[in-house]
């Protein structure tokens, strides 16, 4: 997406534009969400990605390693796989991002479930 190489994880239907979406924290990867990813793909669709920088995902140098940065390119990568409807599970460092991308783009999109997250600075 954007020229970077993002590994993604499905489960469950990939037609289906609500999604329950797994994002990882730091230094975790996608594939700590598997055995997750697995059960969740048995009654809708589950997505896992590779957020820049982790996993097997590129670490571009032009990214903005921000909590908004990380909150845009979510944004982008639900609308390349066709969510429009997300239901965010978080841990760790994927809590802000996530948080971030539910201030902007929540609302009727979604709405983010937390699991041990990291506090932001303000």
């Amino acid at each position: 997406m954007n020229g970077i190489r993002l590994p993604v994880m499905q489960a469950g239907a990939p037609d289906q534009t609500e999604a329950v979406v797994f994002v990882h924290g730091n230094p975790g990867p996608a594939t700590d969400w598997a055995g997750l990813l697995t059960q969740v793909g048995e009654f809708t669709r589950a997505v896992a990605p590779d957020m820049p920088g982790y996993g097997g995902a590129d670490k571009p140098r032009g990214f903005p390693y921000t909590i908004d940065g990380y909150a845009e390119h979510l944004a982008g990568l639900l609308d390349s796989l066709g969510v429009t409807r997300a239901h965010l599970v978080l841990h760790d460092f994927g809590g802000p991002w996530g948080l971030a991308w539910a201030a902007r783009h929540g609302g009727s999109r979604g709405r983010p479930a937390i699991r041990r997250c990291s506090p932001a600075p303000p």
